[in-house]
């Protein structure tokens, strides 16, 4: 039996055992000790740094979810890869966005971290015209080669598009790791008008001076273009922010990011939603490139449509809050771009698998999707893709090969699949099941947008929420953790070519429903 075999194997005895404890016998059974996970995990969040009773509800109201981290990103510093720092959602509102952001620092390569707060919300200690905002949400952080990092936030106050709600897009830079960080600067600021959303945040990997911002701007009136705002002086000014791509005002752009080529070439990553105005609206990942460092845009390419349902509960139906709508890119230092994203059509639209794609040519062509999950009977959510330089891809993501049938849980588990180029995808377990019932409720089950996984090597470090179970406190349903792993040896067996089923017309209605549904729910509320 090989080491992923007998980890599933373990896992079902455990949860069967668990089950058994549970039944017979009189009185109140004890409550079983919880799985053990498969490797050492280091939680990286703590207790709350933000005041309990600080405001932040506003027009919006819901319920603070105090305690809970949700939506987190790591950057490892170049410099010193033993450096690295951490942002995610602090105390998540039902209702959306989070009271706070949060950042964490490690010198001692994630063994121990140092957290702090800072003021891109009212909660966060920000203040002024500047940070003092409701909320704040999407964080992203980026290392430079020089070692600096920055980081970015989206802060806003009221429902989004009400009367008197305003947003702003939150920049930041630390000169000493992380243990400081300069006062925000506004890249953006907007009323009820225009909604900026899903930002992102790219440090060029060959240029010390340049970073590079990019988000969908929401107008009331319809339409998202994808924007753009770039230092060329380590994060001490921005240029005025800027249209780059425009797919029309009955279509938006969502989940703009940008990566740097070996060659220094830049590729805008996107989904393009379209047909906002139909019942049947479609959704594609897309990619532009810039030859010349932002300055223009050019070779608009579909990589492919994004043929999704979204995770839901299997006996109780709650949605989970998923990447249904989103992607994930990375790019190896061969050059190599591969894309992962959940997709329903290896199943004919039942449920979803997480598949991938690859280009070895810029982005100008790409491959067939290939599903990489390792069981296809589950629905799978939230991938996170990374590209080695030596052809090792990996891909992060949750699924439900754990559940029970217990209505009163959903145990939920993270994965890693790796393959190297040409070779046959390899499952690991990378926690025990847990149960996504205890994650915060804000337009479904939710754990974030997107988590983090990054590599040097063969050396693999994810970093990722999951729900903690209740005996830690009644507040505190999640938690980011992280680890390192090697990924497993190449084994000798090709990738077999998978053909996906012709999609029928219901599945069609079904990821037509979902796509006008996230659409429906972006931007109010669940930011």
């Amino acid at each position: 039996m090989g080491r992923q075999a007998a980890i599933r194997s373990g896992l079902a005895v455990a949860i069967s055992a668990v089950l058994g404890a549970c039944g017979g016998g009189g009185g109140t059974p004890a409550a079983p000790p919880p799985l053990a996970d498969p490797y050492p995990l280091t939680t990286v969040s703590a207790a709350s740094p933000l005041p309990a009773g600080c405001t932040g509800g506003g027009a919006a109201a819901g319920e603070r979810y105090r305690g809970a981290e949700v939506e987190p990103l790591l950057a490892i510093n170049p410099v010193d890869t033993r450096h690295r720092v951490a942002v995610w959602q602090q105390d998540r509102w039902s209702s959306g966005g989070a009271a706070g952001l949060v950042t964490a620092v490690s010198f001692d390569g994630g063994a121990a971290w140092s957290i702090q707060a800072l003021p891109f919300s009212r909660c966060g200690g920000g203040s002024g015209a500047v940070g003092d905002y409701e909320r704040a949400s999407d964080p992203w952080v980026s290392f430079g080669p020089s070692g600096l990092v920055y980081q970015i936030a989206l802060s806003f106050s009221g429902t989004v598009f009400g009367a008197g709600s305003r947003n702003a897009l939150l920049v930041s830079r630390s000169l000493d790791g992380g243990r400081a960080w300069s006062p925000p600067q506004v890249l953006i600021a907007d009323g009820a008008g225009f909604f900026n959303d899903k930002q992102s945040l790219t440090a060029d990997p060959l240029d010390a001076n340049r970073v590079y911002a990019t988000w969908d701007r929401l107008a009331a009136s319809g339409g998202g273009p994808a924007m753009l705002s770039l230092s060329r002086d380590q994060g001490q000014s921005w240029t005025a922010p800027q249209v780059i791509h425009d797919p029309g005002p009955q279509a938006q752009t969502l989940n703009n990011q940008i990566v740097v080529l070996p060659d220094g070439q830049l590729r805008l990553f996107f989904t393009q939603i379209e047909a906002l105005d139909s019942p049947r609206p479609r959704a594609w990942l897309m990619l532009l490139g810039s030859a010349d460092q932002g300055a223009t845009w050019q070779g608009l390419t579909r990589i492919s449509e994004i043929l999704a349902v979204g995770a839901r509960d299997p006996e109780t139906g709650t949605p989970v809050r998923d990447a249904a709508l989103l992607g994930s890119i990375a790019v190896g230092a061969d050059g190599v771009l591969v894309v992962a994203w959940q997709d329903a059509r290896f199943s004919a639209g039942q449920r979803d698998a997480i598949v991938l794609s690859r280009s070895a040519d810029g982005g100008a062509s790409w491959s067939a999707p290939e599903p990489v999950n390792g069981d296809p009977a589950v629905s799978a959510f939230l991938p996170t893709v990374w590209r080695g330089g030596d052809g090792l891809t990996a891909v992060s993501y949750y699924d439900f090969r754990a559940n029970t049938g217990d209505p009163g849980s959903l145990p939920t588990q993270v994965w890693l699949a790796t393959a190297d180029e040409g070779g046959a995808w390899t499952d690991t377990a990378l926690t025990a099941p847990f149960d996504l019932a205890r994650a915060p409720e804000a337009g479904g089950l939710f754990v974030g947008d997107y988590q983090a996984l990054l590599g040097q090597g063969r050396r693999l470090i994810p970093l990722f929420v999951r729900s903690r179970p209740l005996s830690a406190g009644s507040g505190d349903r999640t938690e980011v953790v992280t680890l390192e792993l090697d990924a497993p040896l190449a084994t000798a067996a090709k990738r077999a070519a998978v053909a996906a089923p012709e999609l029928e017309a219901s599945a069609r209605q079904r990821i037509a429903e979902r796509v006008a549904a996230q659409v429906k729910s972006r931007p109010p509320p669940y930011r």
